[in-house]
């Protein structure tokens, strides 16, 4: 009699807690900023390469500033000698988060400061 007890208390325990983001709408919107995981691998990198690779990427147009590129998350992924977006996130802070000379067509939204924000207090994690 006892052989069905621990398995009738783990279906019990599968169908009172659900089973992860079952159920949850996919049409909801995005949670704000600083309640989002701000990694390189989990939306900084595209969000980086949408609005800053035109310029900041290999090889760089317009006439960006050489030795780094932001479409890459550090030296060794950006290779020849440059530096990617962990090496120059004291830039990224100054010029397109806390400032907002960057990007030149104008500034990034607010809500993409803000994610950018959460990634570098985080220290700016790769993922």
């Amino acid at each position: 009699m006892r052989g069905w007890l621990l398995p009738a208390i783990g279906l019990l325990a599968l169908a009172a807690g659900g089973c992860g983001d079952y159920g949850s709408d996919p049409n909801a919107p995005p949670p704000p900023p600083e309640e989002r995981l701000a990694t390189w691998n989990d939306g900084v990198g595209d969000l980086l390469e949408r609005e800053c690779g035109l310029c900041h990427s290999d090889p760089a147009a317009f006439g960006a500033p050489g030795g780094f590129r932001l479409d890459r998350y550090n030296a060794a992924d950006a290779g020849g000698g440059l530096l990617g977006a962990y090496e120059k996130r004291d830039r990224i802070d100054a010029r397109a988060v806390s400032g907002t000379s960057m990007p030149p067509s104008g500034p990034l939204s607010d809500e993409d400061r803000a994610y950018l924000r959460v990634w570098l207090d985080a220290g700016a994690p790769e993922g």
